[in-house]
C-alpha cells in the first residue's frame, strides 16, 4: 500500500481522499492518518459506500473510537487527537451516535472524559433515529448519553456526564429522563442520584 504521504506528493497519482483515511485508522497507523489528514482530507466526511459496507456514514472520529476501543489508551487517543486538531466535529454523530454516546454505552470513562474535555456536548443529542422516528414530535432526536448511562446502571459515567453539565431533566423520545430510565431498569440507587444530582 502507497502511504498518502507518497500520494500527495505525487502528481501522477490520485488525491488522498477518505477512503486512505479509514483505511490508516483500521491500521491504527498514526503516522499515515496525519499524512492523509495534512494531504487535505476531510475529517468530517462520510465514510460511503462501496469498500467498507457496514462503515457507511460512519465519521473519521467515530469510526476511530469504535474500531480501535479495545488498543492502549495512549495509542487510540493519539489518533483522536490527530483527528480532533484537524477539525473533526466531537458532536457529529456517526452514524447515528455521538463518541461520547459510543464512551457511555460502553462505560468507558477514560474516553467519555477525553471527548468531554475536548468538547463533547454532555447534553447533546446522542442518538439520532430519523427513520425510526420519522414523524415523531421530537424528529431524529432519540436520547443523551445520560440517558444511555443512566439506563444502563453506569454510576461513575452518570456521575461524570453531571459534572461536566448534562441535563438531568432531558426527556428522550418517549419522554422520560433519566431518572426515570435508571428505575425502569432497576438501578435504583442511580435514580435517586439523578433525581437530585446536586
Amino acid at each position: 500500500m502507497k502511504c498518502a504521504s507518497q500520494l500527495a506528493k505525487s502528481a501522477n497519482t490520485r488525491k488522498a481522499g477518505i477512503n486512505d483515511l479509514v483505511q490508516a485508522i483500521l491500521q491504527a497507523d498514526l503516522s499515515e492518518v496525519k499524512s492523509v489528514l495534512r494531504a487535505g482530507v476531510d475529517p468530517n466526511a462520510a465514510v460511503p459506500t462501496g469498500v467498507w459496507g457496514r462503515m457507511k456514514g460512519w465519521t473519521a472520529l467515530g469510526l476511530a473510537y469504535h474500531w480501535l476501543h479495545r488498543k492502549p489508551w495512549p495509542a487510540l487517543s493519539a489518533i483522536l487527537r490527530a483527528l480532533v486538531s484537524a477539525g473533526a466535529d466531537i458532536n457529529k454523530p456517526s452514524p447515528t451516535r455521538s463518541p461520547l454516546n459510543l464512551a457511555a454505552h460502553r462505560n468507558d470513562l477514560n474516553a467519555a472524559r477525553w471527548f468531554l474535555r475536548h468538547g463533547a456536548d454532555p447534553s447533546g443529542p446522542s442518538i439520532l433515529l430519523p427513520r425510526m422516528l420519522r414523524g415523531h414530535p421530537k424528529g431524529g432526536f432519540c436520547c443523551t448519553a445520560l440517558h444511555v448511562a443512566a439506563a444502563g446502571g453506569h454510576v461513575a459515567m452518570a456521575k461524570l456526564l453531571v459534572r461536566y453539565g448534562a441535563n438531568p431533566s432531558t426527556r428522550d423520545f418517549n419522554g422520560k429522563a433519566p431518572w426515570e430510565l435508571a428505575l425502569e431498569f432497576e438501578h435504583e440507587q442511580l435514580a435517586a442520584f439523578l433525581k437530585q444530582p446536586n
